[in-house]
């Protein structure tokens, strides 16, 4: 599966200031509600358990700012389970006097997720059914935020499937750089009776004065088709893919990095009618492939300028390509490293352009790598070009937000509410 690197476009209240993707870090919000750009959200495998049995706790920290933020996170373990020694991952430390985890120190980069898991059993016979909360403290120099799992324990055997379906991986298409709006998603998702539906959600940043991501198409819930053929909303530049699956039960899956990609279209003769603005392609290469970027002004009374950005350029001082006039000869390069490569048509006022790029990229195996370019020169006219600067570097967070999962409370397509029956 390719890297899911995420950008957005904004333009910032200066004049002329142009800023293309997400904002620094904010404090996190509590529960895991996605508000802010790095976050903590915790969910369990499974919404109910009874006795004599495991589940899985996760704490999933997210990075969409533009800095690598660290974390502390302390979580109280519930005394109505045991855990399991030598379960926590990334050198989590178990306390047995105070039945907490500590993870010190964990490293979370830019456009990246950190998995903190561990495993808890319940009792062989349960005395004191009912909700089971596990809260887990996270502290950063931003703040401190909490965010929890409620799962239920029951004093038999559930009679019904109590766990969620994961998303492991999500594709859209066979390249990044498309021509054609019409795709296959291709998801792996697994779960321990059947994945039943998908819900497809598809987000986009137009470009435009304080343009945040937009919802710009959601199928709704349709049959599980593990390769969907899926059409990408109309307008060019970088659009995102979310998928989430459920079973027969209704069990919802978590959010995570791994249920999101994107693709880049690029429209023939694409008409910008904006005052100013500036729209984003990524595409995914691998090390050593030559590559060829051609915009050519096709008509109207503004300008279009093409501007690349190269996987790691910490230096924010500018571009590692750029063709302020469009006529000039294609920008050519060789990827130095695999990563996603940024395109970034800059245009002001009426004007129809062609952007090709060559080969067309994607997709590929998950990367942790890190895209920042931040103050950027754009042109005497055009102040400053900014990627990475504004609303965040992906829709993973607002993603959560619109469609949160609630551990304790399936949330599928076909739920069945029975009536009370008072003997």
């Amino acid at each position: 599966m390719k890297n899911n690197r995420f950008l957005s476009v904004s333009l910032l209240t200066l004049a002329l200031v142009l800023v293309f993707a997400l904002s620094p870090a904010a404090v996190m919000a509590e529960d895991g509600d996605g508000q802010g750009h790095f976050f903590g959200y915790k969910f369990a495998s499974k919404h109910t358990i009874g006795p004599d049995d495991s589940l899985t706790y996760t704490v999933l920290l997210y990075n969409s700012s533009i800095s690598t933020i660290t974390a502390d996170v302390v979580d109280t373990l519930p005394t109505e389970f045991t855990y399991k020694v030598g379960s926590a991952s990334e050198g989590g430390v178990y306390d047995e006097a105070l039945h907490t985890i500590t993870w010190t120190g964990i490293d979370v980069d830019p456009v990246t997720q950190v998995l903190l898991t561990f495993v808890m059993m319940s009792p062989e016979v349960v005395r004191d059914a009912g909700e089971v909360v596990n809260t887990a403290t996270i502290t950063t120099d931003q703040g401190v935020s909490k965010t929890e799992a409620t799962v239920i324990l029951v004093s038999g055997t559930p009679v019904i499937d109590v766990e969620y379906p994961v998303v492991e991986s999500v594709i859209v298409g066979d390249a990044d750089a498309l021509t054609s709006r019409d795709v296959t998603l291709f998801t792996n998702a697994t779960d321990n009776v059947g994945v039943e539906t998908m819900l497809i959600k598809e987000w986009q940043s137009h470009g435009q004065a304080q343009s945040d991501w937009e919802v710009v198409n959601s199928e709704g819930w349709v049959p599980y088709e593990a390769e969907y053929e899926y059409t990408l909303n109309d307008v060019p530049g970088v659009h995102f893919i979310g998928v989430w699956v459920a079973d027969a039960a209704g069990n919802v899956s978590h959010s995570t990095q791994q249920s999101f990609d994107y693709a880049s279209y690029l429209e023939a003769e694409t008409e910008m009618t904006d005052a100013i603005g500036v729209l984003p392609y990524a595409v995914y290469y691998d090390e050593n492939v030559d590559v060829t970027a051609d915009l050519t002004h096709i008509s109207g009374d503004g300008s279009a300028n093409l501007y690349v950005w190269f996987p790691g350029n910490y230096n924010f001082t500018s571009p590692d390509l750029s063709a302020i006039d469009p006529d000039l000869d294609p920008l050519t390069f060789n990827t130095g490293s695999a990563g996603t490569y940024i395109f970034a048509v800059g245009y002001q006022s009426d004007v129809t352009y062609n952007l090709a790029i060559t080969p067309d990229g994607g997709p590929s195996a998950w990367i942790n790598e890190v895209l920042l370019v931040e103050n950027t020169s754009v042109n005497a006219e055009a102040a400053t070009l900014s990627i990475f600067g504004e609303i965040g570097l992906d829709p993973i967070a607002q993603a959560i937000e619109d469609q949160p999962i609630t551990p304790n409370v399936p949330t599928g397509p076909n739920q069945i509410h029975l009536p009370m029956v008072w003997r």
